[in-house]
């Protein structure tokens, strides 16, 4: 398969190619030939509208003993993983970008760059549970280096190790999950799964409460989400643009494909504690980022807050909500991602991300203003935005499912919209500080494409979704008929 090839031969020439010159071309070409060949898939979806017996595309085969036992897995990908694996080349492409003047270790970044969005490719290509853990384990070691290395403060050692010791602790869960079931089963393929095995209720409510918490830290969920917020901080801006457009999509994505898939009883048995265990989670990542002064940590309660309203809709298992909350897993890696950008470029200028500090910068970077203005509307929803079409979505569930929650959640956008306002007014308005004045340099050509780049599906696809829409709907309905 094309894509899997390529990502092999790319890696091997970004380690092998040692000329500064020649690696950033490469680096263009590189990112230009990855999002051909995404692109190349969608669009071969979208014209040829597969029928409903014609789902997953078979690209690449892998056969070894294991154990005494014949083992075949196969990389795959269907509508849903294709538009995450979008979502990642397009985040890839900001990040070469924003690295592209640096100077200290130029090549071992971008190659530990390059093997995180390999692992998580990977991982959007496989349904199977043991090449998941696999990649999703793998994904660590590079995202370690990066803000252990890169970070850009004092604390960034105790900030990568926490990331690493989170996430580590919690597949551990999942890995005993999957030693079960290739032991008893012969084979750790969820669709082979599916066929042959048969488990007992109370198995399936262990399983699926194993799975999920690994997938909670990942996501992550109230009050598994303390790793984030430091991550964050100390994070360089690539770091913060991977763990928020990226890495934060493993969780949800794993949930459904699946714990939910595979152990349904399991989410029906648990439904009411994790829609509490939500909420609770929206109501306290709002209420923290209004007295956070780390810009960079009110971004990531923020992230927190919308991944908790995804995992809602993943939970109510409908067919609107889940629709909401994929197109709102696609939305929030474009604009949490681009509000981590506009912080980064905030940073590089003034060499502070503390909030106090700030004031009328519109007047010194209207080009940072107009770009974050549009964000913001993102990130509550705005009409016109790519994020209202999804939360749209999920509160039509909603209304369906339990009018309270509707309005416990409709409620909770008070203070969404509280702490949106108050950043932005406070980073753009008022009296400009006069210390500021002398740094009054706004985007630069390559900043003002990142930016493009990253707001450009927000809008485009919230206010002609037609295509986008349908050409993920018909693949959502037939997974949630199965």
């Amino acid at each position: 398969m094309l894509l899997f090839y390529w990502l092999i031969i790319s890696l091997f020439l970004l380690i092998i190619i040692s000329n500064r010159f020649f690696y950033k071309i490469f680096l263009l070409l590189n990112s230009f030939i990855l999002l051909i060949i995404i692109c190349y898939y969608i669009m071969y979806f979208i014209w040829f509208d597969y029928h409903f017996n014609i789902l997953y595309y078979y690209s690449f085969q892998l056969s070894f003993f294991f154990f005494s036992k014949n083992v075949t897995y196969f990389i795959v990908f269907d509508s849903l993983s294709l538009m995450l694996i979008f979502l990642t080349i397009i985040l890839y492409i900001v990040c070469v970008l924003v690295i592209w003047e640096l100077d200290y270790y130029f090549k071992l970044l971008n190659i530990l760059l390059y093997l995180v969005v390999f692992f998580v490719i990977l991982s959007f290509m496989t349904f199977d549970l043991f090449l998941f853990y696999i990649f999703f384990e793998a994904i660590l070691i590079p995202m370690l280096l990066i803000i252990g290395i890169w970070g850009s403060r004092e604390r960034k050692l105790t900030a990568a190790y926490r990331f690493f010791l989170y996430t580590l602790f919690g597949s551990i869960f999942f890995l005993t999950v999957v030693i079960y079931l290739f032991y008893y089963y012969g084979t750790t393929n969820i669709y082979v799964l599916y066929t042959i095995a048969n488990f007992e209720k109370n198995i399936q409510i262990l399983f699926w409460l194993f799975t999920f918490f690994a997938f909670a830290v990942k996501i992550p969920l109230f009050p598994f989400h303390t790793w984030l917020p430091e991550a964050h901080a100390e994070a360089p801006t690539i770091g913060s643009i991977l763990l928020a457009g990226i890495l934060l999509k493993l969780g949800p994505y794993g949930l459904f494909r699946f714990s939910n898939f595979l152990f349904p009883y399991g989410l029906v048995f648990f439904k009411p504690l994790i829609i509490i265990l939500s909420l609770m989670g929206i109501y306290y990542t709002s209420l923290s980022a209004i007295r956070q002064l780390d810009l960079k940590k009110i971004i990531a309660y923020s992230s927190i807050g919308h991944m908790a309203f995804i995992l809602i809709g993943f939970m109510l298992n409908t067919l609107e909500t889940f629709f909401g909350s994929f197109i709102l897993l696609l939305a929030h890696g474009f604009v949490s991602g681009g509000l981590f950008f506009m912080v980064g470029c905030i940073y590089d200028r003034y060499k502070t991300r503390i909030i106090l500090y700030y004031n009328g910068l519109v007047m010194l970077n209207p080009k940072i203003a107009i770009f974050f203005f549009f964000f913001l509307l993102g990130n509550i929803a705005f009409p016109g935005t790519l994020n209202f079409l999804s939360e749209l979505l999920i509160i039509l569930g909603l209304i369906e499912f339990d009018f309270y929650l509707l309005f416990l959640i409709g409620f909770s956008s008070v203070f969404i919209l509280a702490y949106n306002l108050f950043l932005f007014s406070k980073l753009f308005f008022f009296k400009p500080n006069i210390n500021f004045i002398i740094y009054n340099k706004d985007l630069s050509i390559r900043e003002f494409i990142c930016a493009f780049i990253l707001l450009f599906p927000v809008i485009f696809f919230g206010l002609f979704s037609f295509k986008f829409t349908s050409f993920i709907y018909k693949n959502i309905l037939v997974l949630l008929c199965f």
